[in-house]
């Protein structure tokens, strides 16, 4: 045991001596005429952690990891459960001007690609959109065929929608551009594409994105030089000097998008627009109508009232570590290794009793046999759980005054369209579903 955690230390500190240096070039042109690499927090990399935390590997089939991947002579990184050959045949009309890819050689990085979808970059930079832009994934690994193609950004004209606004969340390691004067911070653009405003230093989210660069840690480990559980970056973090680089990511600074923050959005001070309105810091914030509610977990959690900007969740406090593994694949839950992604079920908390049709309610019999309770309170992966079904889903009541943000609860239509096309006829039959 003694040998086997000698050679694990001496493989370790032999690629942080490389590490150190492809830390910074990674991120970048000329960056080592910039940077004090002494002072610099180091990433040493996935590999190196695994090779001591052996027990984690199932994290290499997350699909964190894979939020981007870089394409190297026409080829990128195979996902553990998905396959995406076939799907950049799906694109149709890509209005960038790097023009139609003709080919995976015309692609610098694909996003995603392990579970809904796969998104493209072109050579500049730059996410291709278009008529058929984003590719869903076949749901039983079967062949693309056109009509998984959907619409995104078409008409906006090429070349508008930069790849930076997916790097704070899809990379690890990230720094914004700084480009107002006198700010100098970090005049770089990743493999100087003009789409990418900031670098990085690894691509997806890897173990140092939420644990923190490992330098330190991997030349000699204790439990204050990592973090097991990221408490969030603060807007002071970001306006310091290192932008923050190097400091453990919490899952809620990206999953969120009203608590969004970033330079080049026109906030230099990062604040975000939550919190530009209401005050204080928080990570997340009110509920935006969004296809993928897993995106703004946080948000829905927070339960935000969006006219007051009070937050009424009841598990607003909840971290995503009460209920998920972040090791393991909630999503992939039946595959080998994976069954135990949900450290809590929801009857674990909730003693869940159905009304009868003695109470007036057959409904609930259906829902008993046929619904889970993710179906009806996590559509989606939207995070708020609460049903309110007393009016119709249109009415004004279920959303704030601009109507930008929902409401802290889950409409007859998101909560039961799945099953119901009439959903809100349904839901004004329904008197309870449970006791």
């Amino acid at each position: 045991m003694v040998k086997k955690r000698l050679i694990r230390f001496i493989m370790a500190l032999s690629s942080i001596c490389c590490l150190a240096t492809q830390s910074i070039s990674a991120t970048g042109s000329d960056t080592s005429s910039s940077i004090d690499v002494s002072a610099t927090p180091v990433y040493v990399g996935t590999k190196v952690c695994l090779s001591c935390h052996e027990d984690k590997a199932s994290f290499l089939e997350t699909g964190h990891n894979f939020k981007v991947t870089k394409v190297v002579e026409g080829k990128t990184e195979k996902r553990p459960f998905t396959n995406i050959e076939g799907a950049l045949e799906i694109l149709e009309k890509v209005e960038n001007s790097a023009g139609h890819p003709n080919s995976m050689e015309d692609v610098s990085y694909v996003i995603g690609g392990y579970r809904r979808a796969v998104m493209f970059v072109d050579k500049n930079g730059f996410v291709m959109t278009g008529r058929k832009s984003i590719i869903n994934l076949p749901a039983e690994g079967e062949p693309f065929t056109p009509e998984l193609g959907v619409t995104w950004y078409e008409g906006k004209g090429p070349d508008s929608l930069a790849f930076t606004y997916c790097g704070r969340c899809h990379t690890t390691g990230w720094k914004d551009y700084t480009s107002l004067e006198g700010d100098t911070r970090n005049r770089h653009r990743q493999d100087n594409m003009p789409g990418i405003s900031g670098t990085w230093n690894q691509e997806g989210i890897q173990c140092e994105s939420c644990h923190g660069a490992g330098g330190e840690h991997v030349k000699a480990a204790t439990k204050v030089n990592i973090t097991k559980v990221a408490s969030g970056r603060t807007s002071f973090d970001f306006r310091a000097e290192d932008q923050g680089y190097g400091k453990p990511v919490a899952c809620s600074e990206c999953h969120s998008k009203d608590g969004e923050r970033g330079y080049p959005t026109g906030y230099p001070d990062y604040i975000t627009h939550y919190n530009k309105q209401f005050g204080g810091e928080s990570l997340g914030g009110r509920t935006k109508p969004y296809p993928w509610g897993a995106r703004l977990a946080k948000d829905g959690l927070m339960g935000v009232d969006p006219d007051t900007g009070i937050a009424m969740g009841k598990k607003r406090d909840f971290a995503c570590t009460t209920c998920h593994d972040p090791h393991l694949s909630t999503h992939n839950r039946d595959k080998l290794g994976h069954e135990k992604a949900l450290v809590k079920e929801c009857t674990d908390c909730h003693y869940v009793q159905f009304s009868s049709v003695g109470d007036d309610n057959s409904a609930s019999e259906g829902h008993r046999s046929e619904a889970t309770c993710i179906d009806c309170h996590m559509p989606k992966q939207y995070h708020l759980m609460r049903i309110n079904l007393a009016s119709a889903s249109d009415n004004p009541e279920h959303y704030s005054e601009d109507k930008h943000f929902f409401k802290p609860w889950l409409t007859a239509k998101m909560s039961c369209n799945g099953c119901h096309d009439d959903y809100d006829e349904m839901a004004a039959k329904i008197k309870k579903i449970h006791k």
